[in-house]
C-alpha cells in the first residue's frame, strides 16, 4: 500500500496486461456516463482530484523495472482534458496525462473515463467514477449531505490476493484451436468506430427467461449466433482440417467479487470460455445455440471452475524462472506469445452487470456504458452494461465493414427487441 512504501507490487493478472501491451494492444477501457447538464470543467478537476487523496492506491505511475514492472506514487497534478466530440479509445498517452493511468475527459455533458488495465479492473473502476461523480454533484449542486467532501477516509486495499485464494484450487486449461474472428479492412488512421446497441433491460430480461436463460447466457447467445451466420454467408469462413470449420471461442471475464468477502482495488476477476465447434454441413439455429450457451454457463460458471483457469494463468505468471529474466526480454516474449493466444479468441464479450451509482444523484445522470478498446486480433470487442431501464451492447472496432454490428443487428430485430443505435459512426444500415 502506497501509504507505507512508494513502491507496489502489480498484481497477478495487470503483470500480464503491462507484459503484452504495445502500440497494437492498449488494454484500456472506457466508462461513459452521459449526464443531464453541461459540465462544469472547474468543478470537474476539483472533484477529480480530491478523488485520488480518498483513492490513494489510483494516484500512481507506471515504473519499468530491471524485472518488472511496478507502481509509484505519482506527485504530479492530475490533469482531465475538454474535447469538442467523443475521443478515441486508445493508449493513454503518460506524458500528456502526466502519467496517470487513469485519463478523464469531458465534452458538453458526457464524461469519458479510460482506465489502463493494469491498474483495476471494471468492479474498481466504478468505486472511483462514483467517488468522482459523487464530490461533482456535492460541489456544483450543493447538496445537503456532504458525504463524498467530508468525508477523509483513505482506500488503500491494492492487496494482490490472487494468490492465497487461487492456490487452493485445481489448475484448469482449456484447449483451444485458433477461432473465427472478425476479420475486414484495418482503418488506416488513429480512429475507431463505436456503435451502442440501447435497449429496454426489463424486455430483454423476460426475454431471456422465457428460454430458461439468464442475461448473460441469452447476449452470449445472440453473440455467438452472428458469428455462425457470417460463417454461413462465408464472411469468415475458414476450414481446419479441410473437414470442420473454425470454432467460435467467446472469452468472459467474470467478476470475483460476488464470490469471495475480499474487496481489492486491484484487478480481481477471472474468465470463462464458452466455445461452439461447427460442423461443415450442418445448420444450427438461435434456439440450438442458446441451449449449448446454457449448458456452457452451468457448467464453467462453478467458483471451482473459474478458479482453476485463473490459477493456471497464475502458476505460470510466478514462474521463479520466469522472475529472473530481464523485463526488456520477457515484454519481447511475452508479446511474441500473445499473437498465438490472441488468435484463439473470436471476441471478448465483458459484460459488467448493472451500473450503480449513488441513489440520490440518479436525477442528475442521464445514461452510463462501457466500451473496450479493440486491437489488431479483436477487431471488433464488446461491453456490456445495464443501467437504470437501459441494456446497452457497445462495440468497438477499428475496421471499416460493419457486417457484424449488421448482422447483429438483424437477429434482435427478429427475436422482436426494440432498439436505438448511436456512437461516434453511423456507418450502420439503419
Amino acid at each position: 500500500m502506497l501509504k507505507d512504501k512508494k513502491y507496489r507490487r502489480l498484481d497477478s493478472q495487470a503483470k500480464v496486461f503491462t507484459l503484452v501491451s504495445n502500440s497494437k494492444y492498449c488494454s484500456v477501457f472506457r466508462f461513459t456516463v452521459r449526464l443531464k447538464e453541461k459540465i462544469d470543467g472547474d468543478v470537474l478537476l476539483k472533484a477529480y482530484k480530491g478523488s485520488f487523496e480518498k483513492f490513494k492506491a489510483y494516484k500512481v505511475k507506471l515504473h519499468f523495472g530491471l524485472f518488472e514492472y511496478s507502481l509509484v506514487q505519482n506527485d504530479k497534478e492530475p490533469k482531465i482534458f475538454e474535447v469538442d466530440e467523443e475521443p478515441v479509445i486508445k493508449k493513454i498517452n503518460n506524458k500528456d496525462n502526466n502519467d496517470y493511468l487513469i485519463k478523464l475527459t469531458y465534452s458538453g455533458e458526457e464524461l469519458y473515463f479510460d482506465f489502463y488495465h493494469a491498474l483495476t479492473d471494471g468492479t474498481g473502476a466504478v468505486k472511483f467514477i462514483r467517488e468522482v461523480l459523487g464530490r461533482y454533484f456535492e460541489l456544483k449542486y450543493n447538496t445537503e449531505e456532504k458525504e463524498y467532501l467530508l468525508d477523509k477516509t483513505v482506500i488503500q486495499n491494492s492487496e494482490d490476493i490472487y494468490v492465497k485464494l487461487s492456490s487452493k484450487y485445481e489448475k484448469i486449461s482449456y484447449p483451444f484451436s485458433e477461432g473465427y474472428r472478425v476479420f475486414g479492412t484495418t482503418r488506416k488512421d488513429d480512429n475507431v468506430e463505436i456503435n451502442h446497441f440501447s435497449l429496454n433491460i426489463n424486455e430483454f430480461k423476460n426475454k431471456a427467461k422465457e428460454k430458461g436463460a439468464t442475461i448473460s447466457m441469452y447476449i452470449t447467445a445472440i453473440i455467438a449466433y452472428t458469428f455462425y451466420l457470417l460463417s454461413r454467408e462465408n464472411k469468415y469462413k475458414k476450414n481446419r482440417n479441410g473437414k470442420d470449420l473454425k470454432p467460435i471461442n467467446l472469452c468472459i471475464p467474470i467478476s470475483l467479487e460476488k464470490y469471495f468477502e475480499e474487496k481489492t482495488l486491484s484487478n480481481f476477476f477471472s474468465h470463462m470460455f464458452v466455445s461452439f465447434d461447427l460442423k461443415e454441413n450442418k445448420e444450427y439455429t438461435f434456439d440450438e445455440m442458446l441451449e449449448s450457451t446454457k449448458s456452457q454457463y452451468e457448467e464453467k460458471i462453478k467458483l471451482e471452475k473459474i478458479m482453476g483457469v485463473l490459477n493456471g494463468n497464475i502458476t505460470k505468471m510466478n514462474n521463479p524462472v520466469l522472475k529472473v529474466i530481464p523485463l526488456a526480454i520477457k515484454k519481447f516474449s511475452f508479446v511474441a506469445g500473445s499473437l498465438k493466444m490472441k488468435k484463439q479468441f473470436s471476441m471478448t464479450v465483458s459484460n459488467v452487470g448493472k451500473l450503480e451509482y449513488d441513489p440520490k444523484f440518479n436525477d442528475y445522470i442521464d445514461s452510463s456504458y462501457v466500451t473496450l478498446a479493440c486491437d489488431w486480433a479483436e477487431k471488433v470487442k464488446c461491453g456490456i452494461c445495464s443501467y437504470k431501464d437501459e441494456f446497452i451492447i457497445s462495440f468497438c472496432s477499428n475496421i471499416y465493414e460493419k457486417d457484424f454490428e449488421n448482422t447483429f443487428k438483424t437477429i434482435i430485430e427478429e427475436l422482436g427487441f426494440d432498439y436505438e443505435i448511436f456512437g461516434n459512426n453511423y456507418s450502420l444500415m439503419i
